[in-house]
């Protein structure tokens, strides 16, 4: 094993593992005329590719790696002492209390609470966070005693009774504390504290967390639930983030114009959309954005979330059926329509027949939970549009073309990939035991031989991934992502794609929920460094489906382990996700990449690092892109060495040749016309001319490929 040093930060391993049994699918039969693509489905194709779900690092540094130099080296370290350190344990001002107060909502208990802290010295607030229980302790405690006086102590679940044992003069006397904690009994907390909080004639209101009042509530403790009143919650942190502010260019403003705005604003869509916010904080957020953007008309449902919870609502509406059961087919009445519905969904873009075979295997996998035989389906019994509803058939009937009148139309599942998303959280999170059917209808799918079923148990596991990843994963997608056919390998690939996207790659770094994301992160890893050739395919299917990694490095390093260690006929693989990595991480980042492996000892990289980088000038066909290529010589003298090394290898190789030189003639020809371009074209030609075995090719394959000429380059 042998180390380098690379661009990509540190010394890098070129191989990690060693590669195992070589990937037995070469005669596969799922390769070839009959395969599609897994975009032909289109719930997939909008999860795989996500608006706004790209990031370059040429965007942020102008030069990929280049810019920090090539041989940029940290010197020194950075030492803190315990001295300077920040204390372990503090309390602080609530600094944001005035904000608090002129949004503040009086919840049900609040009077309840007051005359609590009257009689005692400490009164807890359970529920669920970011609900406004921090709002309402300090609102409670503000008015109990002082604005002024409210502290809360840091950090939050530390051990407090410890702490205050040891130093009770910590608490300052005649204050008022919050504190959060994170032990579920409260009882030995209150015992120990109320003496302390006594005999420095000070109060406090603990806070935990608490799921419902029907839990293990305390005699201290009120539970919290927020007020129904988002409209007046927005309306309040609206005012408070308008003050000051002109929103309509009034040229000399006293900041009087924010009642025509909220006026304006406040139609009746608008407050149905934020009736359907879930929490006061919810409300803020939502409040602060519209004050900073300062929205109108349709702009103002771009910034709203309700669509996703109304989607829900209406998923719910689909598959909650309000009859009552026939019990003459055991509750298959409502289950029958249930399942259709829920394959209509999956099936999404796909012809009926497979939407009914779905629902059957389905249903097979729902009797199974009941330890019955399989009851059956009734044929010519209920016609399709009334088992969807009418939610799911609002196209059934819409009338044919007249062009197509004469020709047989095969009717295709339609539902919108935001209505499958919704459909699929309510059948996962809604239902009783209906998990393990689920599971074991999903994992048939991606197995089953009919084309476009692979695609289907990719869209399911992405979705019931995002929910409860950790089982869906070792149930299902770490199996298929070591199973020997490729179809099966590349459905796991989809579905850990698709988890990721739905996690929030479309504001990289911003998203709401990244805890998914990482461990979708930390399962390709495993599965790059495996010593499985299966599993390492698979980790290259994913890159080349379109996954970003946070941290390009790392997925490179991932990557080039791949490469490395690549066997069987399927390393295109790592081609397709090389060229991902051009057009997410950018491309002066990607050559870096590729001329380390070409400076690589090991054959199978500079393989991969020729082949990948001819498919990418292939596919630069056109000269709009091809100026692609041209930003990259004027990024510096390192960009150009690297750019000289790559066409090097592509030219003479006996594989690409012919192609190559086409495509270079043509490009220098785009590039001659620019005098921007002429310096570094200039300096390209003269790296590759310092070859002998490019030399004597340089002037035929320039005149024969375009009509420029050898003075011109």
């Amino acid at each position: 094993m042998k180390n380098r040093l690379n661009p990509l930060g540190g010394r890098q391993e070129e191989s990690e593992v060693q590669p195992a049994v070589p990937i037995d699918d070469e005669n596969d039969p799922e390769e070839g005329v009959g395969t599609r693509s897994v975009y032909d489905h289109p719930t997939l194709r909008r999860l795989l590719s996500p608006p706004r779900s790209s990031f370059r690092i040429d965007d942020l540094t102008n030069a990929g790696p280049s810019a920090f130099g090539d041989h940029a080296t940290v010197i020194g370290s950075i030492s803190l002492d315990r001295s300077e350190r920040r204390k372990e344990f503090f309390s602080d001002r609530v600094s944001d209390l005035t904000r608090r107060c002129r949004t503040f909502i009086q919840p049900q208990y609040f009077a309840d609470l007051q005359q609590r802290l009257r009689r005692n010295r400490i009164v807890g607030i359970a529920g669920l966070p970011k609900t406004g229980r921090m709002t309402a302790a300090c609102i409670a405690l503000a008015e109990h005693r002082s604005a002024d006086l409210v502290r809360r102590i840091f950090p939050r679940g530390a051990d407090i009774v410890a702490h205050l044992r040891e130093d009770p003069e910590i608490i300052e006397k005649g204050s008022c504390y919050i504190i959060e904690i994170a032990d579920r009994q409260l009882t030995d907390v209150l015992r120990s504290l109320e003496p302390i909080f006594e005999g420095r004639d000070s109060s406090a209101i603990i806070i935990r967390d608490l799921r419902s009042s029907e839990d293990e509530l305390h005699r201290a403790e009120v539970f919290h639930e927020p007020p129904d009143a988002s409209l007046e919650i927005f309306r309040r942190h609206l005012a408070l983030y308008l003050d000051g502010k002109c929103v309509a260019d009034c040229g000399t403003c006293a900041g009087n114009c924010h009642e025509a705005y909220v006026s304006e604003l406040l139609t009746e869509p608008v407050k149905r959309s934020i009736g359907l916010m879930r929490s006061p904080r919810e409300c803020a957020h939502y409040a602060e954005r519209i004050a900073a953007e300062l929205p109108r008309g349709q702009a103002i449902a771009a910034i709203l979330p309700s669509e996703a919870r109304r989607r829900r609502e209406e998923a719910r509406r689909i598959l909650l059926l309000t009859e009552r059961p026939d019990e003459g087919y055991h509750n298959r009445s409502v289950q029958h329509r249930r399942a259709l519905r829920i394959a209509y969904a999956v099936f999404a873009g796909q012809p009926m027949a497979s939407v009914s075979e779905g629902a059957g295997l389905l249903l097979e996998k729902l009797d199974h939970l009941f330890a019955e035989p399989v009851i059956g389906r009734p044929a010519l019994l209920n016609d399709l549009p009334s088992l969807l509803g009418r939610e799911l058939c609002s196209d059934w009937h819409r009338p044919v073309d007249e062009a197509c009148s004469t020709q047989r139309v095969t009717r295709v599942a339609q539902v919108d990939a935001e209505v499958v998303t919704a459909m699929l959280d309510v059948a996962w999170n809604d239902f009783d035991n209906t998990r393990p059917a689920l599971i074991e209808w999903v994992d048939e799918l991606a197995s089953h031989p009919e084309l476009g079923f692979s695609e289907c148990a990719a869209v399911a596991a992405g979705i019931f991934a995002t929910h409860d990843f950790d089982h869906v994963y070792s149930r299902v997608i770490r199996r298929w992502a070591r199973d020997r056919r490729w179809r099966v390998r590349r459905t796991a690939a989809a579905a850990m794609v698709s988890t990721a996207n739905l996690d929030g790659a479309d504001q990289l770094g911003l998203a709401s929920n990244r805890h998914v994301r990482a461990l979708v992160n930390a399962e390709i890893e495993n599965l790059a460094r495996s010593t499985s050739p299966l599993e390492r395919d698979t980790a290259a299917m994913v890159w080349g489906l379109g996954y970003i990694s946070r941290n390009p490095s790392q997925a490179a390093r991932a990557l080039t382990v791949v490469a490395t260690n690549a066997t069987g006929w399927r390393t295109r693989n790592v081609s397709d996700a090389i060229e991902r990595l051009f057009g997410t991480i950018g491309n002066s980042w990607t050559i870096g990449m590729l001329s380390w492996w070409l400076d690589s000892s090991n054959p199978a990289l500079r393989r991969h690092a020729a082949q990948a980088f001819f498919d990418w000038v292939d596919r630069l066909a056109p000269t709009s892109r091809r100026r692609e290529l041209f930003a990259l010589l004027d990024a510096g003298p390192t960009q150009v060495d690297h750019m000289a090394s790559l066409w090097r290898v592509v030219l003479l190789d006996p594989r690409f040749s012919v192609t190559a030189w086409q495509h270079l003639a043509e490009w220098l020809k785009t590039g001659a016309s620019d005098p921007q371009l002429s310096g570094p074209i200039r300096s390209l030609i003269r790296r590759l001319a310092a070859d002998p075995a490019i030399r004597s090719r340089l002037t035929y394959w320039l005149s024969r490929g375009s009509a420029t000429t050898t003075s011109a380059a």
